[in-house]
């Protein structure tokens, strides 16, 4: 037979796990909604920022400084929104490794799976964009506009010399 308090480590072993799956489940599920947020406020701020530097405001070297302030947030957001897709990446496979632990089928993550279980839809894309991540090209959409303001900010330089 085996021993009763061994039995009873391994159970809450089992349940510690339980709540690492959890948790991991919670916070991928955070970074994600922080993926499609953060570029929503990037461009609601930087929208606000341009009608200033632009409409309101006359002197070439207040709008340069209203132009930096955007690139320096944009950046920052960048990195942001690059890290929170880094630590999506890592929670998805700790709680695909949790999966193997526990011997359950995987549940898809992944438009398109490297392995196929029981809980993997048979659905194929249709289109290329359905192939694509959507993080990535909010990673490029961020990486644009941070471009585009750089450009604002050389010509409003030009204008000041």
């Amino acid at each position: 037979m085996s021993d009763p308090d061994s039995q009873s480590a391994e159970k809450v072993d089992d349940d510690f796990i339980k709540l690492q799956y959890e948790q991991a489940f919670d916070y991928l599920q955070t970074h994600d909604d922080l993926i499609w947020q953060t570029p929503s406020v990037a461009a609601a701020v930087n929208s606000g920022i341009l009608y200033i530097a632009f409409q309101l405001v006359d002197q070439p070297e207040i709008r340069s400084a209203l132009l930096l302030m955007a690139i320096f947030l944009t950046s920052s957001l960048t990195v942001a929104l690059i890290k929170h897709r880094y630590f999506m990446i890592v929670e998805s496979e700790t709680i695909r490794e949790i999966e193997k632990h526990f011997n359950s089928p995987s549940i898809q993550r992944k438009t398109t799976p490297e392995t196929k279980t029981a809980y993997w839809s048979e659905t194929k894309p249709t289109d290329f964009l359905q192939t694509r991540s959507a993080s990535r090209w909010l990673i490029r959409g961020m990486i644009l506009s941070l471009f585009v303001l750089i450009s604002l900010l050389v010509y409003t330089i030009q204008n000041i010399f």
